[in-house]
């Protein structure tokens, strides 16, 4: 049996988490603290030497980056191939036409990856890991300029996710009519921006969404296609975390004029 080593905190360990629970995949899931330092500690890095999750072990296997370990089980388990469109099955049975249709939806699923990992992750990681995770978690400094930085490529992100990739509307998911494991690593990203409460000041979930009913429409429609209880289940650790930041920040004294 697999083992999955996530920690729910994380945006792709819970898009690895969603699809093994989506399916009741026979994975045995093991959490890792990020906030107490397990990724580093000697244990785990025996296991990964990258000293990140998500990770997968399965047998003589050690992988590493969501989308290659979602990728992995869909096609260990032979999940249905909207979540991760598959090799042709036909060893050249099939139609040219056929062929060149999977061939076409592989590469529509392949560019979503690359750029969602490039500019929805990029932006939202940039932003939150400088504003309230580096400092308040990790204990590192902030950069407010990678902060900033991080915001231009979200914004941007967005647009590009309503108009191209939701087709203005036209598709429901981004590769398409089903939903697949980008959907799943994209809303994963952008859940995490509830994290901002913790600073009052700076750009909100809502505010950020507020230009893009489509993206909000979208991220409605993959929990539904997840199943509410599920999606809320695997967002239930961040859930706890954000009403602990806002409690934080409406306790912090008025600043003085």
């Amino acid at each position: 049996m697999p083992t999955l080593y996530i920690d729910l905190m994380s945006q792709p360990s819970r898009a690895c988490y969603i699809l093994c629970k989506k399916h009741g995949l026979p994975v045995d899931v093991q959490m890792i603290r990020l906030d107490k330092g397990e990724h580093k500690k000697p244990a785990y890095l025996q296991i990964n030497p990258l000293g990140k999750v998500p990770f997968l072990v399965d047998g003589d296997l050690r992988l590493p980056e969501s989308a290659a370990i979602m990728a992995y089980l869909c096609d260990k388990y032979s999940l249905p191939d909207n979540w991760h469109p598959g090799s042709s099955s036909s060893s050249g049975q099939a139609a040219a036409h056929q062929q060149q249709q999977e061939q076409q939806r592989r590469a529509v699923y392949e560019s979503a990856v690359h750029w969602q990992h490039l500019n929805i992750r990029a932006g939202c990681m940039r932003l939150v890991f400088h504003t309230v995770i580096g400092p308040r978690v990790f204990k590192v400094p902030a950069v407010p300029q990678v902060a900033a930085d991080g915001l231009k490529v979200l914004q941007q992100a967005l647009k590009d996710m309503e108009s191209y990739w939701l087709g203005g509307g036209s598709r429901p998911f981004l590769t398409g009519q089903q939903v697949s494991t980008p959907d799943l690593l994209c809303v994963c990203d952008l859940e995490q921006l509830r994290m901002m409460v913790a600073e009052p000041s700076q750009p909100q979930l809502e505010q950020l969404l507020a230009p893009h009913p489509i993206v909000r429409q979208w991220m409605a429609a993959v929990r539904a296609a997840v199943g509410p209880a599920l999606y809320d289940e695997a967002h239930g650790k961040l859930a706890a975390a954000v009403a602990r930041l806002a409690a934080a920040a409406a306790a912090k004294p008025a600043a003085r004029l």
